[in-house]
């Protein structure tokens, strides 16, 4: 199974980047980085369709699995993360002719991310289940770790092993 990690964190070598990392030395997973992209805001008038949506999008449809990467800020993801995800709009509507959106029905998605809280909030973890199961994904898991100052790779180790077992398992099941 094929995995590609998208990542967003105002603090790109922050506690996120470094709990994604620590899982992606077992998955090998290809990262692709926001901060590379020129990803505007939606448009109802579509003045950005020019920008690097559709083609980051045309890489990102060749994989299986995509795991979505950000810090929790202020309950939510990033603001590029968000921007990144209200254009899923565009992917139903104008992407190929909408066939880009119909292209994720069947993928796999999960998250990674950290935060200052001991569990992840609600309202993170349901703007991005919600969305992956609009566009016909499958939501499996989130990896998350509460990094009151510093990412702890080995106070981390257990949930990360789970972690990737279960994204490894998605891949036997298909």
């Amino acid at each position: 199974m094929k995995t590609a990690i998208i990542f967003h964190s105002a603090n790109p070598n922050g506690n996120t980047r470094r709990l994604m990392e620590a899982a992606n030395e077992t998955l090998g997973a290809e990262v692709y980085m926001l901060d590379d992209y020129n990803v505007t805001p939606y448009d109802y008038e579509g003045r950005n369709l020019d920008d690097d949506y559709f083609p980051l999008w045309r890489e990102l449809l060749g994989y299986d699995h995509l795991v979505f990467a950000s810090p929790v800020y202020w309950y939510a993801v990033t603001g590029p993360m968000k921007i990144f995800f209200d254009r899923f709009v565009d992917l139903m509507e104008k992407g190929d002719d909408g066939d880009m959106g119909r292209r994720l029905r069947g993928k796999t998605a999960s998250i990674i991310a950290t935060g200052y809280s001991p569990e992840v909030n609600d309202s993170f973890l349901d703007m991005i289940v919600e969305s992956v199961k609009y566009l016909g994904m499958s939501y499996e898991s989130i990896l998350y770790a509460c990094c009151e100052d510093t990412f702890d790779e080995r106070a981390a180790s257990a949930d990360i092993q789970k972690y990737i077992a279960h994204v490894r398992a998605i891949s036997v099941s298909e």
